[in-house]
């Protein structure tokens, strides 16, 4: 999970436009956003998608993107890839817009089984 709290915020910064359009593209897994509240989506939902395209204001789109969850691919290892690319308004039309992309590189390791007994009764009989 990209958050604050863990120290990885992904997040969308722009100067002069206070609305942005974003495309989240996974290679190996799925993306989840923390919420799509004020989110306006032209590709996929925000839900375990392997890629979505959305707009919204900074804050609308940087609160979905605290929290933002990764999902690898069932049985995967290996390096999987998040990209971001991010277009503002041109100022509401006043400008030219602009844009960024940027690419993460996610190493997925192998994930152990781990078996727990959480309750057992056991019962012996003298012969």
């Amino acid at each position: 999970v990209f958050s604050t709290a863990n120290g990885n915020l992904i997040s969308v910064a722009d100067t002069d436009d206070t609305e942005v359009e974003v495309t989240l593209t996974a290679s190996n897994g799925t993306l989840t956003l923390s919420g799509t509240t004020g989110l306006t989506f032209s590709t996929g939902d925000g839900s375990a998608d392997t890629g979505m395209t959305f707009s919204g204001t900074l804050a609308d789109v940087n609160a979905a993107l605290d929290g933002l969850q990764f999902d690898p691919t069932a049985a995967f290892e290996g390096f999987a890839s998040l990209q971001l690319a991010s277009t503002d308004f041109g100022a509401g039309g006043a400008a030219i817009p602009k844009s960024d992309s940027d690419t993460l590189t996610i190493e997925v390791g192998r994930i152990s089984t781990i078996f727990s007994i959480t309750a057992a009764t056991f019962s012996a009989k003298a012969t």
